[in-house]
C-alpha cells in the first residue's frame, strides 16, 4: 500500500468516526450515568453498615502504615549510603596507605630495650621485682592511650589524623623481656625514617617523668632499619576501597529510584469512602472515566465499519 492509499484511509476513518460523534456523546452520557450512579449507590450502602466502614478504616490505616515505615526504611536507608559514602571517599583521599606503591611499599623497625640497675642478691629469700616490667607497662600505656602518636603528629610537616598514622605506625610491649618494638610503613624510605627518628624522640621525651615516678633506667635501641617489599595485599585493599565508592554509589542511586517509586505508590492507596460526599465524588469520578472510555469506543467502532 502506497503512501498516499494510507493518508486517504486515515482521513476516511477520521471522517467516519467524527460524522458519528453524536452517538458517541450519547453512548458517553449513558454510560457515565449508569456506571457513575452504580458505583455511588454501593458506596452509599457500603458506607451505611458501620461494621463494613470500621473495617475498611482498619484496612487503609493499616496500608498506610505499612507505606510509610517503608518510606522511613528508605529514607535511613539512604542516609547510611550517604554517610557511608562520606567516609569512604574521606578515607581513600587522606589515608597513607591509599597513596604508597603495593610494589615499593617501605617499611621500617626499631625495637627499644629497658636497662636497669637491678640485680639478683643471692643472700635474699625474697627478690625485689625488676622496676623494668613496670617500666614497660607504663610506656605500653604511653603508646596505646595515642599520647606518643599525638607527640608525632605535632612534629610531622603534613599533620595527620591519629587513625591514618595507627594504619602506619603500630608499637607493642614485652614486659617479660623488657622491649618495645615499633613498625612503621610509608611510600619513601625517608618517611619511614621520619617516623622512626620521632618514635625515638617521643619514647625519650617520655623518659624523665618515668623515672620520676618509676626507677631510673637506660633506653637502649636496637635493630633499627628499613627496607621495601612487594605488598600484594595492600594491593587488593587499595582495589577493594576504590571498588566501595563504585558499589555504594549504585546503591545509592538504586535506593533513590526505590524512593521515587514509594512516593507514586501514595497514589495506590485508596482512601476509603467514609461518608455520603466521599461516594458522590466516587461516582462522579468513574463516571468521567467510564463515558470517556465508551465514547472512543464507540468512535472507533464507527470507524472502522
Amino acid at each position: 500500500m502506497s503512501e498516499q492509499e494510507k493518508e486517504i484511509n486515515l482521513k476516511r476513518l477520521l471522517y467516519k468516526a467524527c460524522k458519528n460523534w453524536r452517538t458517541a456523546v450519547i453512548t458517553a452520557m449513558v454510560g457515565a450515568v449508569v456506571i457513575g450512579g452504580t458505583k455511588c449507590t454501593v458506596e452509599m450502602v457500603k458506607i451505611s453498615d458501620p461494621e463494613t466502614l470500621a473495617n475498611r478504616q482498619i484496612e487503609y490505616q493499616g496500608e498506610l502504615a505499612l507505606y510509610q515505615q517503608r518510606g522511613e526504611e528508605i529514607r535511613k536507608s539512604i542516609e547510611r549510603m550517604e554517610d557511608s559514602l562520606v567516609q569512604q571517599t574521606d578515607y581513600n583521599e587522606n589515608s597513607v596507605l591509599m597513596e604508597i606503591d603495593p610494589y615499593n611499599e617501605w617499611r621500617g623497625s626499631v625495637d627499644f630495650f629497658v636497662e636497669t640497675d637491678w640485680q639478683i642478691m643471692p643472700d635474699m629469700t625474697v627478690q625485689n621485682q625488676n622496676p623494668a616490667n613496670q617500666i614497660v607497662r607504663v610506656y605500653s600505656t604511653y603508646i596505646s592511650n595515642g599520647e606518643l602518636y599525638q607527640y608525632i603528629i605535632d612534629r610531622l610537616e603534613t599533620p595527620m589524623e591519629i587513625r591514618y598514622l595507627r594504619e602506619v605506625m603500630s608499637g607493642s610491649a614485652d614486659a617479660s623481656n623488657y622491649l618495645i618494638h615499633f613498625t612503621v610503613r610509608g611510600k619513601t624510605q625517608e618517611e619511614c625514617r621520619t617516623l622512626l627518628t620521632l618514635i625515638e624522640e617521643g619514647m625519650r621525651a617520655k623518659q624523665p617523668e618515668i623515672m620520676e615516678s618509676v626507677d631510673e633506667f637506660k633506653l637502649l635501641t636496637t635493630n633499627n632499619s628499613t627496607y621495601s617489599q612487594i605488598n600484594y595485599d595492600l594491593e587488593q585493599s587499595q582495589k577493594n576501597n576504590l571498588q566501595a565508592i563504585t558499589d555504594l554509589n549504585t546503591s545509592l542511586s538504586a535506593k533513590q529510584f526505590e524512593q521515587l517509586e514509594w512516593e507514586r505508590d501514595e497514589k495506590e492507596i485508596e482512601v476509603p469512602v467514609l461518608d455520603k460526599m466521599d461516594a458522590v465524588k466516587d461516582g462522579i469520578k468513574w463516571a468521567i472515566i467510564a463515558g470517556f472510555i465508551l465514547g472512543v469506543v464507540v468512535l472507533l467502532f464507527h470507524g472502522i465499519k
